[in-house]
């Protein structure tokens, strides 16, 4: 099950605000809008890179 969630805290502001759908079972991420150009849109990254969820 994918569960999607914006970022409105985060030690760094390059993911203020940006929005992701997360898929536990696989331990990815997938990016579905970020202003900075650290990440692309479409883009998949593993859980550990974006650090603590809460």
């Amino acid at each position: 099950m994918a569960l999607g969630l914006q970022i409105t805290q985060f030690k760094n502001t390059y993911l203020l605000n940006s929005f992701w759908l997360l898929d536990e079972a696989n331990g990815q991420a997938g990016c579905l809008y970020v202003k900075d150009d650290d990440y692309a849109e479409d883009q998949i990254v593993s859980l550990a890179d974006l650090g603590e969820i809460e």
